[in-house]
Protein backbone atom coordinates (compact mmCIF):
# COMPACT_ATOMS: atom_id res chain seq x y z
CA UNK A 1 0.00 0.00 0.00
CA UNK A 2 1.55 3.86 -0.99
CA UNK A 3 1.99 5.75 1.84
CA UNK A 4 -0.24 8.88 2.58
CA UNK A 5 0.64 12.65 1.88
CA UNK A 6 2.93 13.34 4.67
CA UNK A 7 4.07 10.11 5.54
CA UNK A 8 7.16 8.39 5.47
CA UNK A 9 8.25 4.87 4.50
CA UNK A 10 10.49 3.17 7.16
CA UNK A 11 12.92 0.54 5.14
CA UNK A 12 12.43 -2.71 7.29
CA UNK A 13 9.30 -1.80 8.84
CA UNK A 14 6.95 -4.91 8.74
CA UNK A 15 4.47 -3.88 5.87
CA UNK A 16 1.44 -3.58 6.92
CA UNK A 17 0.73 -0.14 6.25
CA UNK A 18 -0.41 0.86 9.62
CA UNK A 19 3.20 -0.40 10.64
CA UNK A 20 4.66 0.81 7.80
CA UNK A 21 4.10 4.47 7.99
CA UNK A 22 5.25 6.99 10.00
CA UNK A 23 3.27 9.77 10.22
CA UNK A 24 6.10 12.65 11.26
CA UNK A 25 6.32 15.62 8.69
CA UNK A 26 9.31 16.53 10.05
CA UNK A 27 12.43 13.76 9.18
CA UNK A 28 13.84 15.39 12.79
CA UNK A 29 11.00 14.21 15.11
CA UNK A 30 11.56 10.72 13.19
CA UNK A 31 15.27 10.60 13.63
CA UNK A 32 15.12 11.89 17.50
CA UNK A 33 12.06 9.14 17.78
CA UNK A 34 14.27 5.95 16.32
CA UNK A 35 17.44 7.31 18.54
CA UNK A 36 15.17 6.72 21.59
CA UNK A 37 14.05 3.41 20.16
CA UNK A 38 17.67 2.43 19.96
CA UNK A 39 18.59 3.46 23.35
CA UNK A 40 16.38 1.44 24.69
CA UNK A 41 16.74 -1.69 22.34
CA UNK A 42 20.94 -1.28 23.52
CA UNK A 43 19.76 -0.89 26.82
CA UNK A 44 17.63 -3.92 26.60
CA UNK A 45 20.17 -6.25 25.71
CA UNK A 46 22.46 -4.80 28.35
CA UNK A 47 20.08 -5.82 30.86
CA UNK A 48 19.73 -8.90 29.44
CA UNK A 49 23.09 -10.10 29.65
CA UNK A 50 23.74 -8.51 33.08
CA UNK A 51 20.37 -10.93 34.09
CA UNK A 52 22.14 -14.13 31.91
CA UNK A 53 25.40 -13.40 33.94
CA UNK A 54 23.50 -12.72 37.52
CA UNK A 55 21.60 -15.95 36.94
CA UNK A 56 24.87 -18.04 35.64
CA UNK A 57 26.61 -16.68 39.27
CA UNK A 58 23.80 -17.47 41.31
CA UNK A 59 23.52 -21.54 39.61
CA UNK A 60 27.52 -21.89 39.58
CA UNK A 61 29.09 -20.23 42.01
CA UNK A 62 26.29 -19.05 44.28
CA UNK A 63 27.21 -15.55 43.66
CA UNK A 64 24.71 -13.30 42.24
CA UNK A 65 25.19 -9.81 41.35
CA UNK A 66 24.40 -6.98 43.65
CA UNK A 67 21.94 -4.88 42.94
CA UNK A 68 20.43 -6.70 39.43
CA UNK A 69 16.67 -6.63 41.02
CA UNK A 70 17.08 -2.86 41.61
CA UNK A 71 18.79 -2.15 38.13
CA UNK A 72 15.95 -4.17 36.33
CA UNK A 73 13.03 -2.07 38.56
CA UNK A 74 14.51 1.04 37.21
CA UNK A 75 15.48 -0.19 34.00
CA UNK A 76 11.86 -1.68 32.34
CA UNK A 77 10.65 2.31 32.99
CA UNK A 78 13.31 3.60 31.78
CA UNK A 79 13.36 1.42 28.37
CA UNK A 80 9.10 1.77 28.18
CA UNK A 81 8.85 5.35 28.65
CA UNK A 82 11.72 5.44 25.76
CA UNK A 83 9.88 3.90 23.10
CA UNK A 84 7.09 6.07 23.61
CA UNK A 85 7.65 8.52 20.80
CA UNK A 86 8.57 6.21 18.43
CA UNK A 87 5.31 4.23 19.23
CA UNK A 88 3.29 7.14 19.04
CA UNK A 89 4.86 8.06 15.52
CA UNK A 90 4.52 4.94 14.01
CA UNK A 91 1.30 4.92 15.33
CA UNK A 92 1.77 1.31 17.29
CA UNK A 93 0.23 2.68 20.45
CA UNK A 94 -2.54 0.02 22.15
CA UNK A 95 -5.22 0.29 20.24
CA UNK A 96 -8.29 -1.62 18.60
CA UNK A 97 -9.56 -1.78 15.85
CA UNK A 98 -12.93 -3.84 15.64
CA UNK A 99 -14.77 -0.30 15.91
CA UNK A 100 -12.54 1.34 13.91
CA UNK A 101 -12.70 -0.37 10.68
CA UNK A 102 -16.51 -1.06 10.98
CA UNK A 103 -16.78 3.14 9.94
CA UNK A 104 -16.97 4.63 7.23
CA UNK A 105 -13.36 7.16 6.10
CA UNK A 106 -14.93 10.58 7.52
CA UNK A 107 -15.48 8.80 10.81
CA UNK A 108 -12.39 6.99 10.77
CA UNK A 109 -10.71 9.93 10.99
CA UNK A 110 -12.75 11.65 13.13
CA UNK A 111 -12.09 9.01 15.70
CA UNK A 112 -8.25 8.75 15.11
CA UNK A 113 -8.21 12.62 15.44
CA UNK A 114 -10.32 12.01 18.95
CA UNK A 115 -7.90 9.44 20.16
CA UNK A 116 -4.70 11.79 19.08
CA UNK A 117 -6.12 14.36 21.66
CA UNK A 118 -6.79 12.19 24.14
CA UNK A 119 -3.35 11.03 23.89
CA UNK A 120 -2.14 14.98 23.98
CA UNK A 121 -4.15 15.45 26.80
CA UNK A 122 -3.29 11.83 28.26
CA UNK A 123 0.67 12.42 28.15
CA UNK A 124 0.83 16.39 29.06
CA UNK A 125 -1.29 15.16 32.42
CA UNK A 126 1.52 12.43 32.79
CA UNK A 127 4.41 15.20 32.21
CA UNK A 128 2.61 17.32 34.55
CA UNK A 129 2.52 14.86 37.51
CA UNK A 130 5.90 13.49 36.09
CA UNK A 131 7.47 17.34 37.20
CA UNK A 132 7.84 17.55 40.94
CA UNK A 133 9.13 13.95 41.13
CA UNK A 134 11.47 14.30 38.72
CA UNK A 135 12.51 17.98 40.35
CA UNK A 136 12.71 16.82 43.70
CA UNK A 137 14.64 13.44 42.46
CA UNK A 138 17.55 15.41 40.21
CA UNK A 139 17.51 17.78 43.92
CA UNK A 140 17.83 15.11 46.23
CA UNK A 141 19.60 12.46 43.87
CA UNK A 142 17.17 9.50 45.04
CA UNK A 143 18.65 6.29 44.68
CA UNK A 144 16.88 2.78 45.62
CA UNK A 145 18.77 0.25 46.79
CA UNK A 146 20.29 -1.64 49.84
CA UNK A 147 23.62 -3.32 51.63
CA UNK A 148 25.65 -1.53 49.70
CA UNK A 149 24.20 -1.08 46.10
CA UNK A 150 22.59 2.08 45.16
CA UNK A 151 20.71 2.53 41.95
CA UNK A 152 19.85 6.43 40.99
CA UNK A 153 16.36 6.90 40.11
CA UNK A 154 16.69 10.44 39.23
CA UNK A 155 17.60 9.44 35.87
CA UNK A 156 14.23 7.51 35.36
CA UNK A 157 12.30 10.10 36.54
CA UNK A 158 13.71 12.55 34.09
CA UNK A 159 13.28 9.90 31.13
CA UNK A 160 9.35 9.98 32.35
CA UNK A 161 9.14 13.14 32.58
CA UNK A 162 11.18 14.23 28.99
CA UNK A 163 9.30 11.13 26.96
CA UNK A 164 6.27 12.31 28.57
CA UNK A 165 6.34 15.55 26.67
CA UNK A 166 7.66 13.65 23.86
CA UNK A 167 4.87 11.58 23.62
CA UNK A 168 2.40 14.43 23.81
CA UNK A 169 4.09 16.54 21.12
CA UNK A 170 3.88 13.65 18.85
CA UNK A 171 0.26 13.39 19.59
CA UNK A 172 0.08 16.86 19.10
CA UNK A 173 1.44 16.75 15.61
CA UNK A 174 -0.99 14.05 14.96
CA UNK A 175 -3.88 15.47 15.84
CA UNK A 176 -2.79 18.91 13.67
CA UNK A 177 -1.64 16.74 10.99
CA UNK A 178 -5.68 15.18 11.10
CA UNK A 179 -7.63 18.24 11.09
CA UNK A 180 -5.63 19.47 8.52
CA UNK A 181 -6.19 16.45 6.30
CA UNK A 182 -9.74 16.52 7.59
CA UNK A 183 -10.12 20.01 6.75
CA UNK A 184 -8.33 19.17 3.18
CA UNK A 185 -11.14 16.72 2.25
CA UNK A 186 -13.91 18.83 2.45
Amino acid sequence: MAPHQGETVVPGDPPRAEHATLQATDPWDLRAARLLNLWAAAWMALLGVLIIVDVTGRAIASKPIAGVPEIVAASIVGIAFLQLPYSVLSRMMLRTTVLRDALGPASRRAVETFAAGVGVVFFALLAFAAWEPMVTSLATLEYEGGEGFHVPVYPIHALVFLSAVAAAYCYARRTVQLFRDDRGAD
